[in-house]
């Protein structure tokens, strides 16, 4: 190999490198741009699992006072029975409730 290839050669391997150092800073910059996407996803949706969460809380909240309402309503209902069975002549209770 005559000298004049010999540098020939080395100028189109300086030029592959700096081609290729090019292409790894823009995959590099395309690598940190995706990185900073999937922060910002992984960020939204801890956001919404928390948020997920706080409903679900609220509904088993609601469904807890719903419970207690309809056993309120209950046992209520059964005070108010014995009340006026108990206060109540028997006879004026069963006519009352024949509508008569």
């Amino acid at each position: 190999m005559t000298e004049q290839e010999r540098r020939h050669n080395d100028t189109e391997t300086r030029v592959q490198i700096a081609e290729l150092r090019a292409d790894v800073s823009d995959l590099s910059e395309k690598i940190e741009g995706i990185i900073e996407q999937q922060a910002a996803i992984i960020l939204r949706q801890d956001t919404q699992t928390n948020a997920t969460a706080a409903l679900v809380e609220a509904w088993n909240t609601g469904t807890g006072v719903v419970k207690f309402i309809k056993w309120a309503a209950g046992v209520s209902a059964a005070v108010v029975t014995l009340s006026a069975v108990w206060h109540a002549d028997f006879a004026a209770l069963i006519h009352a409730m024949r509508g008569k």
